[in-house]
C-alpha cells in the first residue's frame, strides 16, 4: 500500500488543477481498498446527515470521532458511528468485508476494544454504556457479535466469540468447538465486572449477569439473575435500573 501511494502521489504531482487532485486521490486512494467510515450525526432525525469519512484520513476521523481510534487491515469493510455519542479510550480494528455499528448514545462509552474481520459484524445498538469492554471477533470468520438497547457494562467484560484454538475428537479427529453463530445480547442487559460471555450464547431481555461470571450456555429466560462459574440462574423476577438504590423511586 505504501509503494502504491508513493506511486500514485508522483502522477498526481503532475496533474496541475488543486481540485482534480483531489478527486483522483479520492478515487485511486481512498476508493480503492472500499473501506468507509460513515459518521451519522443526527440519527434521530428524519434528514439525517452522514458524512463519509475517508479512512485514510486518519486526522479527519479522529477530529470528529472524539475518544476513538480506527485501524483498517483489510479491504471493503466499514465502520458507522452514530452521534451523538461519547466515547473515550475506545478502539476499533477491522478486517477483511466487516461490518462495526455504533449507535447512538447518552450515556458514556468507556475502554470499548472491538476488533472485528473477515467477513464478521458487531453492532451495538441505542444506550449503551460501558467501563470497559473486549470483544474479539477476529479467530473465525461469518461470525456477529449483536448487543440490543440500553446496555450497561460494567469493567473487565470480555467477549469471546470462539475458542480461538480447535478442539478435536480424538476417534475421527474432527472439530467438535467450532463456532456456529457469533454472541447476541438482548435489551436491557447488565453486565457485571469482569464477566466473560462465550461462543454462541444468547442472552434474553431484561437479565442482570453477575459479577466475575463465566457465561457459556444461552440465557433464554426474561427478568433472571445469572451468576457463577459457569453462570446459572440465581434469582427470577428481577429487574434493574441505572440509578442507585438512594435516588430509585418506583
Amino acid at each position: 500500500m505504501k509503494i502504491k501511494k508513493f506511486i500514485i502521489n508522483i502522477i498526481l504531482g503532475l496533474v496541475p488543477s488543486k481540485a482534480m487532485r483531489k478527486n483522483l486521490r479520492n478515487k485511486w486512494l481512498y476508493n480503492a481498498n472500499s473501506n468507509k467510515i460513515i459518521l451519522d450525526e443526527n440519527v434521530n432525525k428524519l434528514n439525517n446527515n452522514i458524512i463519509v469519512i475517508s479512512p485514510n484520513n486518519q486526522k479527519s476521523y479522529n477530529e470528529q470521532i472524539k475518544g476513538l481510534d480506527i485501524n483498517f487491515n483489510g479491504k471493503n469493510s466499514s465502520v458507522i458511528i452514530h452521534e451523538p455519542i461519547n466515547m473515550n479510550n475506545c478502539n476499533i480494528r477491522i478486517g477483511q468485508n466487516s461490518c462495526v455499528e455504533i449507535c447512538s448514545s447518552p450515556y458514556k462509552i468507556n475502554n470499548l476494544s472491538i476488533t472485528a474481520t473477515n467477513n464478521s459484524k458487531v453492532f451495538i445498538d441505542e444506550k449503551f454504556s460501558c467501563r470497559g469492554c473486549k470483544i474479539e471477533n477476529h479467530d473465525e470468520a461469518n461470525l456477529e457479535v449483536k448487543i440490543g438497547k440500553d446496555c450497561m457494562f460494567s469493567y473487565g467484560i470480555h467477549f469471546r466469540v470462539s475458542d480461538g484454538h480447535s478442539l478435536l475428537d480424538t476417534n475421527n479427529k474432527e472439530i467438535i468447538n467450532k463456532p456456529k453463530t457469533g454472541i447476541s445480547i438482548g435489551e436491557h442487559v447488565w453486565i457485571g465486572m469482569k464477566s466473560t460471555i462465550l461462543k454462541d450464547v444468547k442472552i434474553a431481555d431484561n437479565v442482570v449477569i453477575g459479577a466475575c461470571s463465566l457465561v457459556n450456555k444461552c440465557v433464554a429466560e426474561n427478568f433472571v439473575a445469572v451468576a457463577g462459574a459457569p453462570a446459572k440462574i440465581i434469582k427470577r423476577n428481577v429487574n434493574w435500573d441505572r440509578r442507585n438504590t438512594d435516588k430509585y423511586t418506583s
